[in-house]
């Protein structure tokens, strides 16, 4: 009867553990593999035993030396099955409220990210500046999605860097490897062709031996404060420049000078308006060749050019548009681009400044 109730109780536990198998790593393919491994450990190894020790207690009164040896074999091997199957189950269900701690981390990690003004990143310290991730406001930054940066699938960051500003990478270094901050500012080249300017703040990420892993950072664009600076350092020239300004040749030759500098444009000259007939003359130029500035010279006050000119109004157009269908001389220079600011004096036009870009 002792022998019987113990193996009565062995064929429970292996049951249960059955159960428990079944019941815990149902529902995806991995845990049907453990649970198989499970099932045959306990059909193969433990049934088999108990099976074999019952067939003995038929035949015999008490277990033979060799059952009773296969009875505490069985017996242990029910309660390591049986502990298995429950830690096996703590083990995965502690993975599982970690990986959903991961995932809640990262999806708030993610959720600031988004609302920051600028690419938070993570890259390789070489020279192509393998970025290993990359935010999404990475795509109105430079017009491409982050997947074409992630492992230079199909392009670098470095390739939007401007080549003048690439030797700036070198020079922190140092910075890097002393573990302290770094900042730089450089342009890039957004997909449209636009020339950017953007502020990188960042630090390097070691190892535990000291070694240096990847570079952690944050990149973000500053092209309209570049430019509100430098209008302002520009207006400050000029007003310097002006006040030693020996007469009014010099003085259009200084403005014409400060708005190719600002506009970025390589072409342009300053037209007098004729208070009497409305003509426009040139009166300085810079950039443009002289059969253009013969051509170019003098509109008279009918002309699309002096009408433009006297209406007031800014305007920034491509040549060939509107109303530069007809200026030849421009379009046989292969002028692309034009700004037209009007210059007034008591709400009357009284000259224009005109830069343009042949690309």
């Amino acid at each position: 009867m002792f022998y019987s109730g113990i193996l009565g109780i062995m064929f429970g536990a292996q049951v249960l553990a059955l159960i428990l198998a079944v019941y815990w790593f149902r529902g995806s393919t991995w845990r049907l593999v453990i649970l198989c491994i499970a099932v045959a450990c306990i059909v193969v190894g433990a049934l088999r035993r108990s099976l074999m020790i019952a067939i003995v207690l038929q035949d015999h009164v008490s277990l033979p030396p060799g059952a009773r040896q296969d009875m505490i074999a069985a017996f242990v091997l029910t309660l390591l099955l049986l502990s298995g199957v429950v830690m096996m189950h703590l083990i995965l269900r502690s993975l599982e409220f970690t990986t959903a701690a991961l995932r809640e981390s990262e999806a708030y990690f993610r959720g600031m990210v988004e609302y920051l003004p600028g690419l938070v990143y993570r890259c390789l310290n070489d020279k192509t500046r393998t970025l290993l991730f990359a935010s999404n406001a990475i795509e109105p930054l430079t017009g491409y999605p982050a997947e074409d940066f992630t492992n230079n699938r199909r392009r670098s960051f470095a390739s939007l860097i401007y080549e003048d500003d690439l030797p700036a990478f070198n020079a922190i270094q140092d910075t890097i490897l002393a573990r302290e901050a770094y900042e730089l500012k450089y342009r890039i080249t957004h997909a449209s062709g636009r020339i950017l300017w953007v502020q990188e703040r960042g630090r390097g990420v070691f190892d535990d031996t000291g070694n240096l892993v990847c570079l952690n950072g944050f990149i973000s664009d500053i092209t309209e404060r570049v430019q509100a600076e430098s209008l302002l350092q520009a207006q400050r020239d000029l007003a310097l420049s002006l006040s030693h300004s020996s007469g009014l040749e010099q003085t259009l030759f200084l403005c014409m000078r400060t708005a190719m500098g600002i506009s970025g444009m390589d072409a342009g000259g300053i037209y007098l308006v004729d208070a009497e007939t409305g003509a426009i003359c040139l009166a300085c130029h810079m950039g443009l060749p002289e059969e253009f500035v013969r051509s170019a010279d003098h509109y008279p006050g009918d002309s699309p050019n002096a009408r433009l000119v006297q209406r007031g109004a800014p305007l920034y157009t491509r040549y060939g548009d509107n109303l530069l269908k007809t200026d030849s001389a421009g379009l046989r220079e292969g002028l692309r681009a034009l700004a037209v600011v009007p210059v007034k004096q008591d709400e009357k036009v009284i000259a224009c400044i005109n830069v343009a870009s042949h690309s």
